[in-house]
């Protein structure tokens, strides 16, 4: 108990998030809000590795398999933060997303980690960057329950789905033109769904006549099998940052083996995983979360406090907000409540913000990126960036401009997108000088601009190469995530702090 009590932060949170679920869940009353996550969410297909140290995180962009274990269903365990503790850049976001929520192929074989020792939970987010972990298909399809299968009666497709209530809703159309709509219970894993096809593989719509469509999964135990572990786009699309300032720097930095889970972090607000945030909680449940978990227990203010990040990415307004309201840190200048995502993008790269950090265990300053929600890819599309109020009066005002960049217009869930630059061929000579200057003032690349915010701080030396010129210098003070009273990864540090 003495040895605990001296733990650093950064260690103690390890074994103080890894078992705060089961805590709520055991010794809490049951009207705690923090019991919504395992009463609602899961339990999901786990696996646990065979091999000693399956992680591979420097291959970032293939599919890899790698040996497992089943580890049947299990419920998801909070989660620290990925990467090094100490690692100069981070993200923030509200909370891991469950990706085996999905009804689809992707929500049938996700799986997630099993851990019954400390030392493979923190070795798995510390190296932990753009992947996640599914079972192979087949091998989800070989282990349902024989008496809950949906089998397709004739050739066809599945052109619709809709869920109501506990019931899950299928469109079938057969190959002779006849429709039909199948339903089913809503804890039914799918072996189809509605898509032509996903990363240009085949497509996953279609089926034959036989084919299993769906089925209760019942996931044996310490079964040897092949996981994949794949990227997934939230994390690709800040690693895309992270890759995009390093192109854009001087040649050392160019040179650097600087990356993802090395010089930046991924963290959350809330340790649990949901398969979103405001909508899928109860006002009053979402907000006693909060409270029990930001607030209270402040697992991730004191992370911060330990990481100091010379930069912090903010992914979306409602994690801004939240980190806001839950710690009394000082911004400045102040925020704009009125600027859209992206015009206050575009003006943290013109006019620096700061988050100012100053209480009893640590004084520091971090420069702050406003940054689109990573889960979104059209959030990070370069282009012209309107309110449909904006739209129709481009359009009023330069009808002929309107007609020429039509073509490239879209809806978006944060509104209209121009995917054109007005500034650049052919659309710098084929606009009007008034209309141009109208998208222009509009215009914004989020992933080349959140790289020139990092690349300010480069400049500026507030993120610097260290002697090697392999990666950026680590933050001020000391810490022993990697090697400490309860765990050892690998060698220990390799940063010497």
């Amino acid at each position: 108990m003495d040895n605990h009590a001296k733990l650093a932060p950064e260690v103690s949170l390890v074994w103080e998030v890894m078992t705060c679920l089961g805590l709520r869940t055991t010794y809490d009353r049951p009207d705690t809000p923090c019991h919504w996550f395992n009463s609602h969410y899961g339990p999901y297909p786990a696996y646990a590795p065979c091999e000693v140290d399956p992680l591979d995180e420097t291959r970032t962009d293939t599919k890899t398999t790698f040996p497992a274990l089943s580890k049947g269903k299990r419920y998801n365990i909070p989660e620290i933060m990925s990467g090094c503790r100490k690692a100069p850049i981070m993200s923030i976001g509200i909370n891991p997303n469950l990706t085996s929520y999905q009804h689809g192929i992707n929500g049938t074989t996700w799986c997630y980690p099993y851990f019954d020792d400390i030392t493979a939970y923190a070795k798995h987010f510390r190296y932990r960057t753009v992947n996640q972990e599914r079972f192979q298909l087949d091998f989800i399809r070989a282990n349902l329950r024989p008496e809950t299968l949906t089998v397709a009666k004739a050739d066809g497709k599945i052109v619709g789905m809709s869920l109501q209530n506990d019931v899950l809703a299928l469109n079938f159309e057969y190959l002779d033109g006849a429709r039909e709509t199948i339903r089913i219970p809503a804890d039914r894993d799918l072996m189809f769904d509605t898509r032509d096809s996903y990363n240009g593989g085949e497509p996953r719509n279609v089926f034959k006549k036989g084919d299993i469509i769906a089925g209760l999964l019942a996931l044996p135990e310490n079964v040897t099998t092949e996981v994949c572990r794949e990227p997934v786009g939230y994390y690709q699309r800040f690693q895309k940052m992270v890759e995009t300032f390093k192109t854009l720097g001087d040649e050392a930095l160019q040179n650097s083996q600087v990356r993802l889970g090395e010089d930046a972090s991924m963290g959350d607000m809330v340790a649990c995983a949901s398969p979103g945030w405001n909508a899928y909680f109860p006002d009053a449940t979402l907000q006693g979360i909060i409270e029990n978990c930001v607030q209270k227990r402040q697992h991730f203010r004191r992370q911060v406090i330990q990481s100091r990040p010379a930069v912090i990415v903010f992914s979306g307004d409602a994690a801004l907000r939240m980190f806001m309201d839950a710690f009394p840190v000082e911004i400045t200048p102040k925020i704009d409540e009125k600027q859209t995502t992206y015009e206050r993008l575009k003006d943290c790269l013109e006019h620096p913000c700061w988050l100012n950090f100053v209480d009893n265990e640590a004084s520091f300053r971090s420069r702050i990126v406003f940054s689109p929600h990573f889960s979104y890819p059209d959030n990070f599309e370069a282009g012209c960036r309107l309110s449909n109020d904006d739209w129709e009066s481009f359009e009023k005002q330069y009808p002929d401009d309107a007609e020429r960049v039509h073509d490239h217009k879209q809806t978006t869930y944060s509104g209209i997108l121009v995917t054109v630059n007005p500034d650049a061929e052919p659309y710098l000579t084929d606009l009007s000088a008034e209309g141009r200057a109208y998208l222009s003032s509009r215009y914004i690349d989020p992933i080349d601009t959140i790289a020139k915010v990092m690349l300010q701080e480069y400049h500026e030396k507030r993120l610097q190469l260290d002697q090697a010129g392999e990666h950026l210098t680590r933050t001020d003070g000391p810490c022993r995530f990697c090697n400490n009273e309860l765990f050892q990864i690998g060698q220990g540090c390799q940063y010497c702090k």
